[in-house]
C-alpha cells in the first residue's frame, strides 16, 4: 500500500476511534485484529493521550444514547411503571437508569414516596401542634411550610393523605380548624381532572411537576385550580399517579 493510502486510511480510522467506534469494530471493517489497528493509529502519530480520552467520552456517550432511546421507547409504551419496572425491562441496574433519566422520562414514572411513613401519627400530630403554637390557628397548609422547612417534618400533602384532609388532621391534633370553606369548583368530576392530567403527562416535555401543570393549565380557557386538585387527591402525587394510569389506558388501545 502507499504511503499515502495509507496514511489516508488511517485518518478514517482515527476520524472513527474519535466518534466512539471501537479499535475492534473499526478492525472488522478494515478486516484487521484491534492491535493492529492500534499499531496503525500509533505509528501514523493518530492515538495520543487526548484522542484516546476523546475517544472514550464518544463511546460511553454512544452507549448512554442507546440505553437512553431503549427506556424512553419502553417507558412511552408502559407509562406509569415504577423505576425498578423500567430497570428489569430494559435489564439495566437501577442505579444507572436514575444516571440517564430525563426530564420527559421522569414525567411518566411513578415515584414511590415513603417519607410520611418515616413520622408516626402522634408524631405528626404533635408536629402539628407546635406548628400551630408558633403561627397561630386555625393553622393553614402554607404556615405548616413555613414551620416544616425549619423543624423538618412530612409535607402538608402527605398529612392530607393519611387523614383523608388537611382539616381532619388538624382535627385530630385538636386544633382550632375554623369555619368550612368551599372553594372548589364542583364541576370538574375526578374523572375530569384525571383527564386532564394524563392530557398535560402527554404533552408536557418537562417533568410533570405540579407547578408544569399549573403553567400548563394556565395556557387553557378552563382547568380546576390548584386547590380542587389538592382536595381531590390529597396531594399532586397521587393526581398524577392516577393520570398515568389512564395514559397506560390510552397506549394499550
Amino acid at each position: 500500500m502507499r504511503r499515502e493510502d495509507a496514511r489516508q486510511r488511517a485518518e478514517v480510522m482515527a476520524e472513527r476511534w474519535r466518534s466512539g467506534d471501537t479499535l475492534a469494530a473499526i478492525g472488522d471493517d478494515f478486516g484487521l485484529s484491534r492491535q493492529r489497528v492500534q499499531q496503525i493509529l500509533h505509528h501514523h502519530g493518530l492515538a495520543t493521550a487526548e484522542d484516546a480520552a476523546q475517544a472514550r467520552r464518544k463511546a460511553r456517550d454512544r452507549v448512554d444514547d442507546d440505553d437512553r432511546q431503549q427506556m424512553r421507547a419502553w417507558l412511552t409504551k408502559n407509562p406509569g411503571a415504577s423505576r425498578s419496572q423500567l430497570a428489569a425491562a430494559v435489564h439495566l441496574p437501577s442505579a444507572r437508569v436514575g444516571a440517564l433519566l430525563e426530564d420527559d422520562m421522569r414525567r411518566l414514572l411513578v415515584t414511590n414516596h415513603t417519607q410520611a411513613s418515616r413520622w408516626s401519627d402522634d408524631e405528626v400530630l404533635d408536629g402539628l401542634r407546635r406548628a400551630a403554637a408558633e403561627s397561630g390557628q386555625p393553622l393553614t397548609g402554607e404556615a405548616y411550610r413555613r414551620w416544616m422547612a425549619e423543624h423538618g417534618g412530612p409535607t402538608s400533602g402527605r398529612i392530607g393523605q393519611r387523614w383523608g384532609t388537611w382539616r381532619k388532621a388538624c382535627l385530630a391534633a385538636g386544633l382550632d380548624v375554623g369555619p368550612v370553606k368551599r372553594t372548589y369548583n364542583r364541576r370538574w368530576s375526578k374523572g375530569l381532572m384525571i383527564s386532564l392530567v394524563a392530557d398535560y403527562l402527554a404533552e408536557t416535555k418537562g417533568a410533570g411537576t405540579h407547578s408544569g401543570f399549573e403553567e400548563w393549565a394556565r395556557h387553557r380557557r378552563d382547568s380546576p385550580s390548584p386547590t380542587t386538585l389538592r382536595n381531590t387527591f390529597g396531594a399532586w402525587t397521587e393526581a398524577r399517579r392516577a393520570g398515568l394510569r389512564l395514559l397506560a389506558q390510552r397506549s394499550a388501545h
